[in-house]
């Protein structure tokens, strides 16, 4: 893949509003912001669409310099407006989908997480599960940690011992995790990912958004398989394309991971680049985008396209 890869951009979020359950991870890029940043995009670089880049692999042209833009977890909102920004500017764009949680049937675990982190009940939450599960969690000091502290911290301890004992305590504190997911709308319905699936490509993201690299190898093709069958389903589509969860090579994901996925036909496995050394080049590295005026994101732009000189 490595010569036959574009420039590809990750977005989460496109919103007017602070979306709950989400906000406290910082990922959200305002309409306005993004129609500017997308303006550029358009005028000033050179954007490739997925068929486009398909036709370069098979004539093994270099497109190194070209840019597509993708979107994770399929958010009502980035759906909404992200889709109308890009067609406003003929742009394309890539949306990767967690599968378990189309129709805001589910509160995803991180931000059960965070929830409970906020409202003060995360360390009685640890106190207890630390209790019944010893040594399975690395210890975290809350009243010294930031945010992002307990945002990496969960991540790097994510088990299903811990995603079910979330969805349990939350559950006995009286929180109705589908109540809460349908009142808050977050995540796009079937109706509208069948809408997005006309114009965009829809990619897999796993069905419940889990550390990958924690997983066992039944669980890591049970989340794949789970997901891309719903998705396939709602859009009529085969979905070769994957998107690790978090997607951060060594910290989300190793490279047994890559073989697996490939193997279950996946011609386009996705991450997000980090600081560690890369590893493994059948495997795309995208850059995240967040709150950059026009200037900043030029700058971001001209950075990624001189380390492809």
């Amino acid at each position: 893949m490595n010569g036959n890869s574009p420039i590809i951009l990750l977005y989460h979020q496109v919103s007017p509003n602070k979306t709950t359950f989400i906000e406290n991870y910082n990922i959200n890029v305002e309409p306005n912001l993004f129609d500017k940043q997308m303006k550029i995009l358009k005028e000033e670089y050179a954007p490739i669409t997925f068929d486009e880049w398909n036709d370069a692999i098979k004539s093994n042209k270099d497109i190194s310099d070209r840019v597509l833009v993708t979107f994770d977890d399929g958010y009502k909102d980035v759906i909404n407006y992200g889709a109308e920004i890009l067609s406003k500017y003929n742009l394309d764009g890539m949306w990767f989908i967690n599968g378990g949680m189309v129709n805001n049937d589910k509160v995803f675990w991180l931000s059960q997480l965070m929830y409970l982190y906020d409202n003060n009940h995360l360390d009685k939450f640890l106190i207890e599960f630390n209790s019944e599960f010893p040594n399975l969690l690395k210890p975290i000091d809350l009243n010294n940690s930031s945010v992002k502290d307990v945002d990496v911290w969960a991540k790097d301890n994510y088990s299903k011992t811990l995603s079910k004992s979330l969805n349990d305590y939350i559950s006995n504190l009286g929180w109705n995790e589908m109540i809460e997911a349908n009142r808050n709308s977050i995540y796009a319905n079937s109706n509208e990912l069948k809408t997005l699936s006309e114009n965009f490509v829809v990619g897999n993201h796993t069905s419940s958004h889990p550390n990958f690299r924690n997983l066992s190898i039944e669980d890591k093709v049970k989340e794949s398989e789970e997901s891309r069958k719903v998705l396939e389903n709602i859009i009529g589509k085969n979905i070769n394309t994957f998107a690790f969860p978090f997607g951060q090579e060594h910290l989300h994901w190793c490279q047994n991971d890559v073989s697996l996925l490939q193997n279950l036909g996946y011609d386009f496995i996705f991450s997000v680049a980090n600081e560690f050394d890369r590893v493994n080049y059948d495997v795309i590295h995208r850059h995240e985008i967040l709150e950059l005026d026009e200037n900043e994101f030029r700058g971001f732009m001209d950075n990624l396209l001189g380390d492809k000189v």
